[in-house]
């Protein structure tokens, strides 16, 4: 078994393509090249022609939860992604820093332990620990709630919901109820799309109508 450092080695001395490099480790270890810590980030027109094109909340992060792109759907129901300066982006610190989504203390906890223990995953799956622990270290001066959950032993998280303790931030929306899909799009393994699909018949037709409303625009 030829190491992922020993790899990457070869790849820069041979000046290897990303397609090259994919192929060689397929060829040693079976599986994909990791992504590169100075892989550039984009969302491609294709991804954001795909949530737009959803008559529901989505969004597009990147494996540190920073918000990269979104649709009007989550801009109305949720928060203004496009128009937010990309410092202040970041959906964990969002989430912590928020009285929005404090409303139920015992839910709020959950939640937070939850995503806490899917951002741990993430953070040791990167190829970008200085960018992590950055925001790492923020939150730890910042946030006891993080600090708290941050240093649990816990590793295990349910998969993604949203409920009443955190589904909005416009109160004309509050008590929808959300499933979560998250999704990894191909050729760009450092972003997450996140698809909110709402769980009632009300609520979808509603967000169509938002939809349509900014489209004839």
């Amino acid at each position: 078994q030829v190491s992922a450092k020993v790899l990457d080695q070869i790849c820069v001395t041979l000046r290897l393509t990303a397609s090259e490099r994919d192929y060689l480790y397929s060829l040693a270890q079976r599986r994909p090249a990791p992504p590169l810590a100075t892989d550039k980030i984009e969302v491609s027109d294709a991804l954001q022609r795909l949530i737009d094109a959803v008559e529901f909340p989505a969004l597009v992060m990147t494996e540190r939860w920073d918000v990269v792109a979104s649709n009007i759907v989550n801009d109305t129901v949720f928060l203004d992604y496009t128009h937010r300066p990309a410092d202040q982006r970041n959906m964990l610190k969002i989430i912590l820093e928020n009285t929005e989504y404090q409303q139920t203390p015992e839910s709020y906890e959950a939640n937070v332990a939850n995503i806490v223990s899917k951002f741990r995953v993430n953070y040791s799956q990167s190829a970008n620990v200085e960018s992590f622990e950055e925001l790492i270290n923020e939150l730890l001066a910042t946030s006891e709630v993080f600090r708290r959950h941050w240093d649990a032993p816990d590793y295990e998280f349910e998969p993604a919901s949203i409920d009443e303790t955190n589904a909005t931030h416009n109160p004309e929306f509050a008590g929808m109820r959300f499933e979560l899909s998250t999704y990894i799009p191909e050729g760009s393994p450092l972003l997450r799309v996140i698809f909110c699909v709402p769980l009632d018949a009300d609520a979808a037709e509603r967000f169509r109508d938002i939809a349509r409303d900014h489209r004839m625009k």
